[in-house]
């Protein structure tokens, strides 16, 4: 909000005993309703109907990659939820996300995993993914683990990072879907200078044809995200261990 303004967050359960009508159709059933509100500049009907295609954004000079919200939406989908926006020009936006309500116990601590159960490594370790909280993040945990870290936060960085790079890089964790090359090609591009590098794929959009077709199908390493501390470092020990 360019202008300042407030953001308010909150949760609530709903219990829906018929379809939700607008433009979401939602199944009746018990919700965990989160709900972000900002008292931004707002959003017209045409602008709405765009915002989570990917690499679609309204800021200039290259200052986002368009894939926050389709990230948001693409992860909702993968958890059988929902998404519903209400914005109006200078009235700001209203995003509400319905998450089926699970009846049952809390798991507990003795079916809970930490993620420092697993091996630590020493590994050099080329992170190629375009969101900064999610690039940050898988930094963050892998340094914790031992492991060197490179980043790139696009293809183009990425191969000029394995031009200058003079070590051996262990593996590659590649985001599918990037705003100039597809991580697919950048690592085909970047084979030929670390030849034995293993490669773990990561992405949210599931129903993409790359992601389907040139990397689960294809049997290739993969991770959909959201995915966990644990489920990160766990996958990444594994490969890495394959001899």
């Amino acid at each position: 909000m360019i202008k300042g303004g407030k953001i308010f967050i909150d949760t609530s359960y709903l219990t829906l005993t018929d379809f939700y009508s607008g433009t979401t159709k939602i199944p009746p059933g018990n919700y965990i309703v989160l709900s972000v509100r900002d008292e931004g500049d707002g959003m017209d009907e045409e602008l709405i109907k765009n915002i989570f295609d990917p690499f679609f954004t309204t800021k200039k000079n290259n200052k986002s990659t368009g894939l926050g919200l389709s990230t948001v939406l693409n992860t909702t989908k993968n958890l059988d939820s929902y998404i519903v926006v209400n914005s109006k020009p200078d009235a700001g936006s209203t995003f509400k996300l319905f998450f089926p309500s699970i009846e049952r116990g809390l798991v507990t601590s003795s079916n809970s995993y930490n993620y420092s159960d697993i091996v630590n490594g020493d590994e050099t370790i080329l992170i190629i993914e375009d969101e900064d909280g999610v690039r940050g993040l898988i930094r963050e945990v892998l340094d914790m683990k031992g492991y060197k870290t490179l980043v790139a936060h696009h293809g183009t960085v990425a191969k000029k990072i394995c031009e200058k790079y003079t070590g051996k890089i262990d593996m590659i964790i590649a985001d599918v879907i990037l705003p100039q090359i597809n991580g697919i090609d950048v690592v085909e591009s970047i084979m030929d200078r670390q030849p034995n590098t293993k490669i773990l794929y990561i992405s949210g959009y599931l129903d993409d044809p790359r992601v389907q077709e040139e990397v689960i199908n294809a049997g290739l390493f993969f991770l959909p995200k959201p995915f966990s501390n644990y489920e990160l470092v766990k996958k990444v020990r594994e490969i890495l261990d394959i001899k």
